[in-house]
C-alpha cells in the first residue's frame, strides 16, 4: 500500500506511475476546476510552449480553432451542411479543406484530374496500437502502408483508392500491439491541388467567413471528450477524458473520470536504468496492474505536480527516465499527493476484491490512515539520497568492470594475433 517497497532486503523506491505530457490538458482541469475557455487556453499555451510532445505543439497557440479541437467539439449544423457539400462520394476526397497549425491558417483546394490506373493490386501492412483499423471500400490508402510500393505513389498528387478488398489477416503480436495485413483491388488518382495561408483569424475569416471559430464549433455543447482522444486512446474502450461545462465554466468530469482510470501503474526494473531487471523475468518497463486502462490516477497527480511547479524536463522522455525520482522527492506537497493517489487508488482495487460496500471503503480507509505514521519529509530524501548514493556507486563498478572485461578481450585476441602461424 505504500509507494517505497522493500526488496531484497534494501530500501529501493518502486514508483507508480508517472508524468505524461499528453495528459497536460485534463491535468490543468484537475487543478485548476472551473476555468473559462480563454482562462483554459492561456494555461495550455503556457505549459506546452515549454514541452516537446509534436502533437500538443501543432494546437499552438490554443485560439479557438484549437480548443474545438482539444475538447472535440462538434461542428455547427451549418458547417457540416458545407463539408457535406464539398465532398466528392464518388472519389472520396474534400474539395476544399481547412487546417490550423501553430497560429498559421491554411485553406486548400483540392481536384480530382485524373485516373491513371483503375485496376492495381496491392498488398498493405499497419501494425496497430490501441486501436483496430483497416481499409474499406472506397478509402485513400496512405503510401507507407503499401508493401512494395510503385515509383509513381511517391509522385505529388497521386493517389490510391480502394475499389475492392480482396483479403484481410491480423495477428495480436500482444494485447496493445496487433499487424493488419490486406490485399487491396484499387485505382490510382491524381489530384491538383492549391493552396491559400493565412497568418491571423481576422485575415482568414475576412475571405472565408464559413471558417471562423464560432461558425466552425458548436461552443454551447455541454460535455464532450477531451484531448488525447483519438491519438492515445479512445472513448470506444472507455478511456477518453471527459469535460462538463457549467455556464462558462469548463471542468473535467470526476463522475466518469473515476470509472475509467486503471490501477496504479508501476515501473517494472531499476529506477536508475529504465528497462533492466524485471522482477517479472521480462525486459522490463511500464506494467499496469489488472489495466483496464491507459492511465491511473497517479499519472494525472503526478502531470499535475509537473505543470505546477513548471518541471517541463520530467515530462520528456529523457526526464522521465532520468529525473523522474528527484522530481518526486524534490517536494514535499509532490511526495505526498503523490502518495495520496497511490494509497487511493490501492486501497479501492483492494476494496473491490473483497467485496466491500462505500460505508466500508470509508470506514477502513480512514481507519488506515489514522493508523499510518508517516516518516517525516527530511528523513525520507536523507534515505533516498542515500539509496541513490549506493545506485551511483554500483553503477560505476559495473560500468568499471565492463570497461575491464572489454579491455581483456582486446588483449586476448592481440595474443591469438601473435600465435598465429601466418
Amino acid at each position: 500500500m505504500y509507494s517505497e517497497m522493500f526488496i531484497s532486503g534494501h530500501q529501493s523506491p518502486l514508483f507508480m506511475g508517472g508524468p505524461c505530457d499528453l495528459l497536460v490538458p485534463a491535468a490543468i482541469l484537475y487543478d485548476n476546476p472551473g476555468l473559462n475557455l480563454k482562462e483554459f487556453s492561456g494555461i495550455l499555451r503556457d505549459s506546452v510552449s515549454n514541452i516537446r510532445n509534436p502533437e500538443l505543439k501543432g494546437y499552438l497557440p490554443f485560439d479557438e480553432h484549437n480548443m474545438g479541437r482539444i475538447l472535440n467539439i462538434r461542428h455547427t449544423p451549418q458547417f457540416e451542411a458545407m463539408l457535406e457539400k464539398d465532398f466528392d462520394r464518388e472519389f472520396s476526397y474534400e474539395k476544399k479543406g481547412f487546417s490550423s497549425h501553430l497560429g498559421r491558417y491554411t485553406v486548400s483546394h483540392r481536384n480530382m484530374t485524373e485516373v491513371l490506373s483503375d485496376n492495381l493490386i496491392v498488398d498493405t501492412y499497419v501494425l496497430q496500437s490501441s486501436f483496430y483499423f483497416e481499409y474499406k471500400q472506397g478509402e485513400h490508402v496512405c503510401h507507407d502502408n503499401v508493401i512494395d510500393a510503385m515509383p509513381c505513389l511517391n509522385e505529388t498528387g497521386n493517389c490510391l483508392q480502394v475499389k475492392e478488398v480482396l483479403e484481410t489477416k491480423s495477428k495480436e503480436l500482444n494485447p496493445a500491439d496487433r499487424i493488419v495485413m490486406q490485399r487491396l483491388r484499387t485505382r490510382m488518382l491524381h489530384f491538383e491541388e492549391q493552396e491559400e495561408e493565412f497568418q491571423d483569424i481576422e485575415s482568414l475569416v475576412s475571405r472565408y467567413p464559413e471558417y471562423s471559430p464560432r461558425e466552425m464549433f458548436d461552443f454551447s455543447q455541454e460535455k464532450g471528450l477531451l484531448f488525447p482522444d483519438g491519438i492515445r486512446i479512445t472513448d470506444k474502450d472507455g478511456q477518453a477524458f471527459r469535460w462538463r461545462k457549467d455556464g462558462e465554466r469548463y471542468f473535467l468530469d470526476l463522475d466518469f473520470l473515476s470509472l475509467n482510470l486503471s490501477p496504479n501503474s508501476a515501473y517494472c526494473g531499476d529506477a536508475r536504468m529504465p528497462g533492466g531487471g524485471c522482477a517479472e523475468g521480462d525486459s522490463g518497463g511500464w506494467v499496469h496492474k489488472d489495466a483496464r486502462r491507459t492511465f491511473s490516477l497517479s499519472d494525472l497527480v503526478l502531470t499535475c505536480e509537473a505543470v505546477r511547479r513548471k518541471c517541463w524536463n520530467v515530462l520528456g522522455y529523457v526526464g522521465i527516465r532520468k529525473e523522474f525520482l528527484d522530481f518526486i522527492y524534490g517536494d514535499p506537497a509532490t511526495l505526498a499527493r503523490y502518495e495520496k493517489a497511490v494509497f487511493d487508488s490501492e486501497m479501492s482495487v483492494y476494496a473491490g476484491k473483497q467485496g466491500w460496500t462505500h460505508s466500508e471503503f470509508l470506514r477502513n480507509h480512514a481507519i488506515w490512515q489514522a493508523n499510518n505514521k508517516p516518516i517525516p519529509f527530511t528523513e525520507r530524501v536523507r534515505i533516498y539520497k542515500e539509496w541513490k548514493e549506493e545506485q551511483m556507486k554500483e553503477l560505476e563498478n559495473r560500468r568499471i568492470q565492463q570497461a575491464a572485461l572489454a579491455e581483456a578481450r582486446i588483449r586476448d585476441s592481440l595474443t591469438r594475433e601473435k600465435e598465429l602461424p601466418f
